[in-house]
């Protein structure tokens, strides 16, 4: 798995690529977002148009990264995902937890206008 970043003012844009399983990357993951945060990035946007597969410990990870922004007042958006990460998020309710947007402009307009 890899993860480019973008900065867009205070926001933080991840563009991960490659799948998001236990064997590929979810340490990759919290370790980046908790670097972001250690540096005072607190509002995060995870891109996943270029992750093909997402297993549950993917999502678990995901769960874990956005539980520990809300601690600290953060938060982390979704945008670009693919119908089988828009149903998994449905079938495990993550999806009234997670804000997903269809495009990264949606989700930095939206996290724009949080407090940091």
């Amino acid at each position: 798995m890899e993860i480019r970043e973008r900065a867009d003012g205070r926001i933080r844009i991840l563009h991960v690529t490659g799948k998001v399983t236990r064997v590929d990357g979810e340490r990759v993951l919290r370790a980046r977002i908790e670097d972001l945060s250690d540096r005072g990035y607190k509002r995060i946007v995870l891109n996943l148009a270029e992750v093909p597969y997402m297993d549950s410990s993917g999502l678990g990870e995901l769960v874990r990264c956005y539980s520990s922004l809300r601690r600290e007042s953060g938060t982390m958006a979704l945008t670009h995902l693919s119908p089988r990460l828009v149903d998994m998020l449905r079938i495990t309710k993550l999806g009234d937890v997670f804000d997903t947007f269809d495009t990264d402009a949606e989700a930095v307009l939206a996290l724009s206008g949080m407090e940091s």
